[in-house]
């Protein structure tokens, strides 16, 4: 009886997700989007510091920005599979977070394209 007991409270320690999460489907999300595929496992902060690394690493040399997103790509794999393994927790997505995930730096890009575009006409202006 007590051995019951001990391999319910043990199963429900180590929970993990209902389906299982899909490590290629995590690999994919990083390729296109390094960070996502650390959202899509539920780990928002970590997608969100790869995400910056990657435009960090963009920025100064671009090859470290490359290295940023083949780790993102490799650490969201192997995190679905220690997922699925219950080797680490699962955390349910929200859907806020992955939505401000992709919504902020979209946000951002336009911005900065229309001050850059505004910028170059009123360059252009003065040259006319």
């Amino acid at each position: 009886m007590s051995e019951e007991i001990n391999s319910i409270a043990v199963q429900t320690e180590q929970k993990g997700p209902e389906i299982p999460q899909n490590k290629f489907l995590a690999l994919v999300f990083s390729f296109i989007w390094p960070g996502l595929g650390q959202v899509y496992n539920g780990q928002l902060w970590k997608g969100v510091a790869i995400y910056i690394g990657y435009i960090i690493g963009l920025l100064l040399f671009f090859i470290p920005g490359v290295v940023v997103w083949v780790y993102a790509m490799h650490d969201a794999f192997y995190g679905a599979e220690k997922i699925n393994k219950r080797e680490i927790p699962y955390i349910e997505p929200k859907f806020t977070g992955t939505a401000l995930f992709l919504f902020v730096p979209i946000v951002i890009f336009v911005i900065l394209y229309f001050l850059f575009v505004m910028v170059f006409m009123a360059s252009m202006a003065a040259f006319m």
